[in-house]
């Protein structure tokens, strides 16, 4: 697997729906599931990881640099956007502060990029959006401002490509959406780089091939959500719709597994959903897989030697939650 295609398929959490009752910090409400999958891509185990995160939060950042995952920002508990950086080892099991932002954000985007961890924008406070882009070194530490983004920007995601991080879609709350997609080579410098064939905020992204596919969002101001699948293209800046979800979807994480995009939770139809879909690509085929072990919306997911995690997250009655979840293919 490209190392795009692993270490830096980025989620980011991003949400602003309601819901039911959350997954407990400590606890499991649901044994683990096992969905079949298509017999060349192996059956899909999702189960609870053995560590967990310290508080919950939701909508945050969730990045690696191909060995530890790394948590910033996001919602604590009480719906605050929070400025702590949790480094997680999926090998030990350790979990520790590796940081701080110096600027607290949620529904951002973010990409590891040049040995930093990047957050890109987001929303919190005055301004309600930001243009910032924060960088912290991998070591840890705090966050400094590298650069802005042209536009104020949140609820919107980030996928880097051949040493290029784009960031797409978002916009500011639901009185503006984008189409723009932004891109940069170090976080610091950033330029116009075509547009989505639709605004979106809140979708899942991945990075298949070096392609960025862009599933479902809210598409509206109304908070309408979409079925479609779009395919943005970084070497020519033009997006086209290539596949329909079964039902509109918003506020999902995606997990790059095999050769397959499996599309984790979110909002379907404007309910918190457990659902799990595999999508192959390029074709769009979309079939359902199976269940999380409870709904659970705006998480952010990352893979890391092969195995996804899908991490924090809201679970049905929006309150966030500390969980972290495995996702393995076995044959």
């Amino acid at each position: 697997m490209s190392l795009a295609a692993a270490a830096l398929v980025t989620i980011l959490g991003s949400a602003c729906g309601g819901g039911n009752s959350a997954l407990s910090p400590t606890t499991t409400t649901a044994p683990p599931t096992t969905p079949t999958t298509a017999a060349s891509e192996g059956v899909l185990h999702i189960a609870p990881a053995s560590f967990q995160l310290p508080a919950p939060v939701s909508r945050e950042v969730l990045l690696t640099d191909g060995h530890h995952l790394v948590a910033l920002g996001g919602l604590d508990a009480t719906k605050t956007s929070t400025a702590a950086v949790t480094a997680l080892d999926p090998t030990s099991g350790a979990v520790r502060s590796s940081g701080t932002l110096t600027d607290p954000v949620h529904d951002s985007a973010g990409a590891f990029l040049g040995g930093r961890y990047l957050v890109i924008a987001g929303g919190d406070g005055v301004p309600a959006q930001r243009t910032t882009v924060q960088a912290l070194p991998a070591a840890g530490g705090a966050s400094q401002p590298i650069g802005n983004l042209a536009q104020p920007r949140a609820d919107h995601v980030a996928a880097l490509v051949n040493g290029t991080v784009y960031a797409l879609g978002g916009g500011q709350e639901a009185t503006t959406l984008y189409t723009s997609v932004e891109a940069s080579t170090d976080g610091a410098t950033w330029r116009a780089a075509g547009t989505l064939a639709a605004p979106v905020r809140y979708p899942a992204v991945a990075v298949v091939g070096n392609a960025v596919y862009v599933f479902g969002g809210v598409t509206t101001a109304q908070g309408t959500d979409t079925t479609d699948i779009q395919r943005y293209d970084p070497a020519t800046n033009m997006t086209q719709i290539v596949g329909q979800l079964p039902a509109p979807l918003s506020h999902a994480a995606a997990v790059l597994l095999g050769d397959s995009v499996y599309l984790l939770g979110g909002f379907v139809n404007n309910v918190i959903s457990p659902q799990v879909l595999r999508v192959q690509l390029p074709a769009g085929t979309v079939t359902p897989v199976g269940t999380l072990p409870t709904a659970l919306s705006d998480a952010a997911a990352a893979v890391v030697n092969g195995v996804g995690y899908l991490v924090g997250g809201q679970g049905a009655t929006s309150a966030p939650v500390a969980t972290v979840l495995t996702l393995t293919l076995t044959r």
